[in-house]
């Protein structure tokens, strides 16, 4: 039972409805904050945790929910992550140090403290190198290649090691591209070699 707390100090009619009778103004009486109350239940007794761990947030699920982000904002294209990380490069070295993911990430909505953006950097970094290069960022936001595209990329690799050797090397292209009718071979600004 929550006692009304009401301006305008109308005693009487407060002690009337104290009591539980109506009174004819309270539709138009001025309620102040105090009198709004939420009541919020669980769906089941899984939820009864105590609030401390509640607030507990692991770094594995920071990670989850930075990743989930970008991968949102960029629409998991090789193109839209380029973007981002370059965004985040403020000096332009290619290379993401611990300031640059912590302020790359809070433009991103992520409040991050520098000790929680360092925890976050070693899950990016692969070669534990204190730097994050654009080719483990997209590694870490993409994951490694399923089964079916390293098939592919075999395919194609064996298709342009042509001498066998384990190497693409510039004959081997060369053995196996026609530049002949090229638009700048064919207008003769340029040889087919």
């Amino acid at each position: 039972m929550c006692h009304s707390f009401h301006g305008q100090n109308k005693t009487q009619n407060l002690q009337l409805e104290k009591t539980g009778h109506s009174t004819s103004d309270i539709p138009a009486r001025f309620q102040f904050e105090q009198n709004h109350f939420v009541i919020v239940t669980a769906p089941d007794a899984s939820f009864s945790k105590a609030i401390e761990e509640l607030h507990k947030f692991s770094v594995e699920d920071l990670v989850a929910e930075i990743k989930a982000k970008i991968l949102e904002r960029s629409a998991g294209g090789i193109k839209g992550i380029a973007r981002i990380f370059k965004a985040m490069d403020d000096n332009g070295n290619r290379q993401l140090d611990c300031d640059d993911f912590r302020w790359g990430f809070i433009d991103y909505g992520f409040n991050l403290s520098k000790e929680e953006a360092a925890k976050v950097m070693e899950q990016f970094d692969h070669n534990k190198d204190g730097t994050v290069n654009y080719d483990e960022f997209l590694r870490f936001l993409k994951g490694d290649l399923n089964a079916s595209r390293k098939a592919l990329i075999a395919q194609a690799f064996d298709k342009l090691d042509v001498n066998k050797n384990g190497a693409v090397e510039l004959n081997d292209i060369a053995s196996l591209y026609d530049a002949s009718q090229h638009p700048d071979v064919v207008s003769g600004t340029k040889s087919a070699d």
